[in-house]
Order: structure tokens, then sequence, then C-alpha cells
């Protein structure tokens, strides 16, 4: 997770909600990556919200798995939204697995137990 944004004031409104940030106090980011899976397109779908202005904030958890896929460490983003989304070039003569990144705006992030 990183925070590239400085130095905002910034008064602006996402869905429902409207936020002032005031210097030194900033959004966090954070971005996700995966393999793109055929048919699911629910990650798609929430960032085209966008488009028609009706952004829908959820709570979103991302969790690390050990090897048994038991989480060890878990994180909470709080009233997170679709800020950018991209994926891997796609070419004929590449030999590479297909990524999707999603970056995540969000009014703040918890570390919980798992």
């Amino acid at each position: 997770m990183n925070n590239p944004i400085t130095g905002v004031s910034f008064s602006g409104s996402m869905g429902r909600h409207a936020r002032r940030f005031y210097r030194g106090e900033r959004p966090v980011s954070a971005t996700l990556k995966r393999g793109m899976i055929s048919g699911d397109n629910e990650l798609f779908d929430w960032f085209n919200t966008i488009g028609i202005g009706t952004v829908e904030r959820r709570d979103i958890i991302v969790s690390l798995l050990d090897e048994s896929h038991s989480p060890t460490m878990v994180w909470k983003l709080r009233d997170a939204w679709p800020a950018q989304m991209s994926a891997t070039d796609l070419k004929a003569s590449a030999n590479e697995i297909a990524i999707e990144s999603l970056v995540l705006v969000c009014e703040g992030v918890t570390r919980e137990s798992p």
C-alpha cells in the first residue's frame, strides 16, 4: 500500500459521500493484482460505476495467506472505491500471464487479527 498523493487540499464528492482532505491528511491507496479469470467481472463492473457517477464505496478485507491457505495477516480498507484499473497488454507474440491491477483509494486502513 502506498500514498502517492501529496499536499492535498481537495473537496469533492464520490457517490454518496463528500469528503475534504486537509494538508497532511491524505487518502490511502492500495494496488491489488491478480491473474485474469474468465467470467469473473465483479471488480470490472464495480470500476465501471465511475462512468455513471454512482461509485459504491465498500469495506474491503485483504488477507495474506500461508501455504495452507490460512490468513496470517488481515487488513481492512474502510470506504474504498476504485480509482484505476489496468490489465496486461495482450500481445500475440508474448508468453505471459494476463494480470489485472486495481487501485483502490480508501478513507483508512486497519490491521486486524486473522
